[in-house]
């Protein structure tokens, strides 16, 4: 039996009906606050609890007969605490009927997803889940579910009777956050729920669901003035810190999603990295201006975070080059990012030895900035030409090859993963390995290749997988290509 967005609400509903306590949390006001006046019982006025609240009431009266006055006692709503305590409730429930304890997703987030995305900090997520001195604001509620989304894997997890479908789950989750968001100023917790719902949306291979909600991302961003946040080096995750990485993973994702999206060209709601986390450079291999970028020994995370800021700032400005007017600047511009990519990728690749899932996001940003840039060089370079032309496209051409070489090498190291530890996949393995497949298909030299049949077969199979983790149909992936 699949829940929808009602049934849960309704379950919900039922809870606060049936006056559950959370032991996490300090007990619901026996007393309506003193500010509080109006009589209770069947005769309360539903305006005086607050709107998120209200809400869930006015969805269980859309599925009953009765009106919730008469089911449920409204005085501890009227509390000025009660919706932090309402939503966090809420949370633990829907987290209860996943089949999942918090415990349980929080060790899953952070030995997974975290070590690609490091954007919320390990100590000050459990210090809001320990606190004792009242329930979490309604804002780090929203944050909970996102990540409860994030790592909801139903084929690893037992049966039961309440089993909730992916889509029932992120539905739900979707509509509290957007009712957090319409009640609440900006935070950090309320953008960092919107960046994981992002995420979501983009693995499930819906890239322009997840542009529209890093978009949206962005704009709570600049309310909240993340992009104003001055990070250090330290791995200390501070509040402030917080902010700056969580800045920097907008501005990332933005850029990553646009790839993908069908309306191609669309302006980005942030700028580029004027606002990056500066990280003290390792080394001066690359002698530019963006050695500041490359990481300080100080945490393996962080280092992913700098490569990622790095190889995304590579792609802006592949993206900015494409729309140059003349096409000799523009292919000059291309050739010489070309080979910072391509340089990138020689150092970072040697380093993933060994370590799981902290420079893949910055790998896979790269791969696919190499894509787009010599299928744009490519598609520029239509009609005969020049000698020196039909060189110039040689060399993509080549490129290309490689790049493909690169994600056939990634599949092949990646082939039957156990479910659990495909979250330390960024999902732009997905895009990559699609775009690898294309190559193959769209190269008249490399289609007919006996041995790239096993190779394609290799790809779709990762592409299956994580159509599996993230539950989609790659089909439609694979027929694009």
């Amino acid at each position: 039996m699949s829940y929808g967005t009602l049934d849960i609400t309704v379950l919900l509903i039922i809870q606060i009906r049936k006056g559950l306590d959370c032991r996490y949390v300090s007990q619901l006001p026996r007393e309506p606050s003193p500010s509080y006046t109006v009589p209770l019982g069947k005769s309360a006025d539903l305006k005086c609890i607050h709107p998120i609240t209200r809400s869930s009431l006015l969805l269980m009266d859309s599925v009953s007969s009765e009106r919730p006055s008469d089911v449920i006692t409204l005085g501890p709503l009227m509390d000025p605490t009660a919706i932090d305590t309402t939503l966090y409730l809420q949370a633990r429930r829907i987290i209860q009927m996943t089949n999942q304890f918090v415990d349980d997703i929080s060790v899953r987030y952070f030995q997974g997803i975290h070590r690609h995305l490091p954007v919320v900090s390990r100590k000050r997520f459990h210090d809001y889940l320990i606190y004792v001195g009242g329930p979490p604001p309604a804002s780090f509620s929203a944050l909970l579910l996102s990540i409860c989304l994030v790592t909801y894997h139903p084929e690893i997890l037992p049966r039961s009777l309440q089993h909730i479908s992916r889509e029932s789950l992120y539905l739900t989750i979707k509509l509290l956050f957007t009712q957090v968001q319409a009640t609440f100023p900006p935070s950090v917790h309320l953008i960092q729920a919107g960046v994981l719902l992002a995420l979501y949306e983009y693995a499930r291979g819906k890239p322009d669901d997840a542009f529209l909600s890093i978009t949206s991302c962005a704009r709570m961003g600049y309310a909240a003035g993340l992009h104003h946040e001055r990070p250090t080096v330290f791995h200390t995750f501070k509040e402030d810190e917080e902010a700056a990485n969580t800045w920097s993973y907008i501005i990332i994702l933005e850029r990553l999603f646009s790839c993908d999206i069908s309306a191609r060209g669309q302006p980005f709601a942030t700028d580029s990295f004027n606002h990056a986390p500066r990280i003290l450079p390792e080394h001066n291999e690359y002698g530019d201006k963006l050695s500041h970028f490359l990481a300080a020994p100080v945490s393996i995370e962080m280092r992913g975070l700098g490569y990622s800021v790095r190889a995304a700032w590579l792609l802006d400005q592949v993206l900015t080059a494409t729309k140059t007017s003349y096409l000799d600047i523009q292919l000059g511009q291309l050739d010489e990012l070309d080979t910072s990519l391509r340089a990138f990728l020689e150092y970072l690749l040697p380093q993933c030895q060994g370590v799981w899932g902290v420079f893949c996001g910055g790998i896979g940003i790269a791969i696919r900035a190499l894509f787009m840039l010599h299928w744009h060089i490519l598609g520029q370079l239509t009609q005969p030409g020049s000698v020196k032309w039909e060189e110039r496209k040689r060399r993509s051409n080549d490129t290309l090859d490689t790049v493909t070489n690169m994600v056939i090498d990634i599949a092949g190291s990646h082939v039957n993963m156990s479910p659990h530890l495909i979250d330390l996949l960024p999902p732009s393995c997905v895009y990559i390995t699609r775009a690898a497949l294309k190559h193959i298909h769209d190269n008249a030299a490399l289609k007919y290749e006996k041995w790239l049949w096993e190779t394609d077969k290799q790809l779709e199979i990762l592409l299956d997988q994580f159509g599996h983790r993230w539950g989609f149909d790659t089909s439609s992936m694979k027929l694009a290509v």
